[in-house]
């Protein structure tokens, strides 16, 4: 695992504070008891940006919980760019050393704006997952739909255009919200970071994003990319 170890997490004083995973739509649907033993057994580590998580081909022997920041998850090709397979951000979970329980990771994570990841050790979650039945219910529910979306990212990401892989992400980025603090149109995003996540440089998202422009579907300013005809957008994407 990359990334600097802060410290061991405190359990909770008491049976109802959630601690860390008070931002994690998980914890909803656990008991303060799980609550106890998951935050007792966690650890937290600290990310720059552009700082790995973890990479392809590393041990797969941990749990991670994201508290803050946003992270890319991308498989790593050894013939093309990398291939950008989903986001995690603050409440999202990494269980692929619980289900699916490859010995090493299928793919990387690294952090787009540095952020704090909690972690439990693989014994420990399967562990949890063997003695809490609400913990192991609700990784289920939270890894369910993306190791699909993982799935076909993968089968379809090396024979996109780049242009269809931007316009993807910017219909993931404009549907999912967490870039659009002030208007729900307007990302905050940089061109160096769209070209980190879709696995291409700045210069050819520049020019795709001229495109764009030009068709009508965006705009930008200095700061920000705004999506004037997200419809439209959605449309290109699967060309």
């Amino acid at each position: 695992m990359v990334g600097k170890t802060l410290r061991l997490h405190e359990p909770p004083s008491n049976e109802t504070d959630k601690g860390f995973l008070v931002s994690h739509p998980i914890a909803q649907n656990l008991s303060p008891a799980t609550v106890k033993e998951i935050t007792s057994e966690a650890f937290e580590i600290e990310l720059e940006p552009n700082e790995y998580l973890f990479k392809q081909g590393d041990p797969n022997d941990t749990f991670y919980f994201v508290s803050t920041g946003l992270f890319k998850i991308f498989y790593e090709a050894s013939d093309s760019y990398p291939w950008f397979v989903t986001f995690l951000k603050s409440g999202s979970i990494w269980a692929d050393s619980v289900f699916s329980q490859p010995a090493l990771h299928e793919c990387s994570c690294s952090s787009l704006r540095g952020g704090r990841v909690h972690c439990i050790s693989k014994t420990a979650a399967n562990r949890l997952v063997q003695k809490r039945n609400d913990f192991a219910v609700a990784c289920l529910q939270e890894v369910g739909g993306r190791k699909c979306d993982y799935q076909r990212r993968i089968k379809v990401a090396s024979v996109r255009y780049i242009s269809a892989r931007l316009a993807s992400l910017l219909v993931e980025l404009y549907e999912d919200g967490s870039l659009s603090p002030y208007d729900e149109n307007e990302l905050y995003i940089s061109q160096q970071e769209i070209g980190n996540i879709i696995g291409t440089n700045r210069e050819t998202v520049s020019k795709t994003l001229g495109e764009f422009r030009t068709m009508g579907l965006i705009s930008t300013s200095r700061y920000s990319l705004i999506i004037d005809d997200v419809d439209r957008l959605r449309e290109y994407t699967i060309r």
